[in-house]
């Protein structure tokens, strides 16, 4: 069944922002990591080579082999430097976001970070329009573009449901610089449900994850099936297990979650969740009235605005969401109610027979023997 709601305020996404370019230039360049990436991307964008045969004593003094998780922190494009201006307004009501308003995150994207994270204090949204809602000005930094699993320039921005997983697969933006975007966002809500019912959905939570997701689940049971095989995890995926090394990670960890071996991971979907569905539509940026202003307020020139800068707003269009929401053909009430009613038929209609069968039987007895 599928019905519009309408609301006063509906919840605010996590917005999680991810630059295509995992490694900053100025910390790896001429490094014996960087030499590595090149031998694991020989053709950038068309996944790791994992049958390389790697000589690893190269990397031994390399901060990457040292501390993966330490280094990962430091070669990304940091946060200062990529939100370089947020605004979240809601009605009348306008304040700036900063450092404090975001969390790091591990994502397949690399170190990314999410605006309204978690299950604490988390945003509404009372207004509509592109006036409302997240406002950011981006700096994607190109200069700073290396080898990667990435191709393109620019920002993947994710969508999600508070508490949730950030798997971004599903929901993920891919936003070039010198655009203005605006990403109207319509919300559904799925109600499935229990066994025994085909959807034979889930309510709890998982181990690392407060809002039950069916990424989140199969994240955490990926990370367990490599940590009993490779006593490590990739960076990304939850759990007590320490990160791996560049190593087991090509050999082990990798490896393991591109085959087979991870196809038996079964998770149910969850009872209830909520998608947003963004519709995006462009603009040039900047325009030539601010773009010598952005040039001075920066101090960088404006060529490097253009192939810098993106201008991104996130907001609800309408205070309503849809609501997909499985119910049974015929509750057990009904099922009993309408197997009573076809048993007081098959009664009645027995006892109608039996006396009909009588009253005949009488009355050939009558005529037979008068």
């Amino acid at each position: 069944m599928t019905s519009l709601q309408f609301t006063q305020s509906l919840t605010f996404p996590t917005v999680t922002i991810c630059n295509k370019n995992r490694y900053r230039k100025s910390v790896i360049n001429g490094t014996a990591f960087e030499e590595f990436l090149w031998s694991i991307y020989p053709l950038a964008g068309f996944g790791p080579q994992l049958h390389v045969n790697y000589n690893w004593s190269l990397l031994e003094n390399d901060p990457a082999l040292q501390n993966r998780t330490e280094f990962e922190l430091t070669a990304a494009h940091q946060l200062e430097d990529t939100i370089l201006k947020c605004q979240f307004v809601n009605s009348d009501d306008k304040h700036e976001c900063g450092r404090e308003n975001f969390t790091t995150v591990f994502t397949e994207h690399g170190v990314c970070y999410s605006f309204n994270n978690g299950l604490d204090n988390i945003l509404k949204a009372t207004s509509t329009g592109s006036s409302t809602g997240l406002h950011m000005l981006i700096n994607v930094q190109r200069i700073e573009y290396t080898i990667g699993p990435r191709t393109g320039i620019g920002i993947t921005v994710i969508l999600s449901e508070p508490g949730a997983d950030i798997t971004g697969e599903n929901t993920a933006l891919s936003i070039a610089p010198g655009v203005e975007a605006l990403v109207a966002m319509p919300m559904d809500k799925y109600l499935f449900l229990k066994a025994p019912y085909q959807t034979n959905c889930c309510t709890e939570g998982t181990s690392y994850y407060p809002v039950y997701s069916y990424h989140g689940c199969m994240n955490e049971k990926m990370s367990n099936e490599m940590a009993e095989k490779c006593n490590c995890k990739e960076i990304e995926l939850p759990g007590p297990v320490r990160t791996c090394t560049l190593q087991e990670s090509v050999e082990c960890a990798l490896p393991l979650k591109v085959s087979n071996a991870l196809t038996n991971i079964d998770c149910n979907v969850p009872c209830n969740f909520t998608l947003y569905n963004p519709r995006v539509t462009y603009g040039h940026f900047p325009s030539p009235s601010i773009i010598q202003r952005l040039s001075d307020m920066y101090g960088i020139s404006e060529e490097s605005v253009k192939d810098n800068f993106i201008d991104i707003m996130i907001f609800y269009t309408e205070l309503t969401y849809k609501e997909i929401q499985l119910i049974p053909a015929m509750s057990v009430w009904s099922l009993f109610s309408s197997f009573g009613g076809l048993m007081g038929l098959c009664i009645g209609a027995s006892v109608l027979t039996l006396a009909e069968f009588i009253d005949f039987s009488l009355s050939f007895v009558f005529r037979h023997y008068r």
